[in-house]
């Protein structure tokens, strides 16, 4: 015959009192990491800074070969004097627009397939840029978008134009006003 004890209250309210605590404990954390944007803990794919480098080489072109964003500016060769004069006094035409705004669009791309669902701000924030560095970048596409747009069916084709004005769009990025 199998005997039976009943268990003492005494016991079940404290181990009723801690499951209820750490529950409580499970969401406060939950609802920090949610307010602070932790949804889950993306990591950027491999690769990622090299096609932002590369981005902000191709905006350095049409900014004076500034740099953009703490990646370093753009340096045309010593030994040409033209493509010198293009980049560092802006004396470039429609058309060196239109090719350079298409590489930086094929960036673009590329980052939003190895990082989907994020914004360029928050992959900016996570390859480690500042907030005065991630602002400078954001800043940069929006000179980018508005030199193009300035120079659409002058050399620019409003294909490419639509192109990183779409980009831009997925990116949370957006133009200026």
């Amino acid at each position: 015959m199998i005997r039976t004890e009943k268990i003492s209250v005494a016991l079940i309210q404290p181990l009723f009192i801690l499951l209820a605590l750490l529950s409580l404990l499970i969401i406060t954390v939950a609802i920090t990491m949610l307010s602070q944007g932790y949804v889950a803990e993306t990591r950027l794919t491999p690769g990622t800074e090299g096609q932002l480098r590369q981005t902000a080489i191709h905006m350095s072109k049409m900014l004076e070969g500034e740099s953009i964003g703490g990646f370093p500016g753009f340096e045309p060769p010593d030994n040409d004097k033209n493509y010198q004069r293009k980049i560092k006094k802006s004396e470039y035409n429609g058309q060196d627009v239109n090719d350079w705004v298409k590489e930086i669009c094929s960036y673009l791309e590329t980052i939003i397939k190895k990082n989907p669902n994020m914004t360029l701000e928050q992959i900016l924030q996570k390859v480690g840029l500042s907030a005065k560095e991630t602002e400078h970048f954001l800043d940069s596409i929006r000179n980018v978008h508005s030199i193009a747009n300035g120079l659409e069916n002058h050399g620019v084709n409003p294909v490419t134009l639509n192109r990183l004005v779409k980009l831009m769009e997925r990116l949370g990025v957006e133009p200026w006003p």
